[in-house]
């Protein structure tokens, strides 16, 4: 399977992630229930690189936003501290 896509002369990224509605290809499950990357071992430097918010202990926007896009509250400081009850993904 072809996991990745041009998105110009310099860069590429995961297929279904340059549209209106964003879905990764590589992603499975169903968002605000339970999703899991198929290919996490080698996931590309973007995944690699987006932290949840607080899960450094600072909040992501970007997390904040794509929560939003499927009505899910943004993350709080404390969603991290129990590693068995770990947050819901958007």
């Amino acid at each position: 399977m072809e996991y990745t896509e041009k998105l110009d002369s310099w860069r590429r990224v995961m297929r279904g992630t340059n549209q209106r509605n964003p879905r990764c290809v590589a992603l499975q499950g169903t968002v605000g229930i339970s999703v899991w990357c198929t290919i996490h071992p080698r996931r590309s430097s973007v995944c690699r690189e987006f932290v949840a918010s607080w899960q450094d202990g600072q909040r992501n926007p970007r997390c904040d936003q794509a929560r939003q896009v499927h009505d899910m509250e943004p993350l709080a400081p404390d969603a991290w501290d129990d590693p068995h009850d770990l947050p819901r993904a958007a």
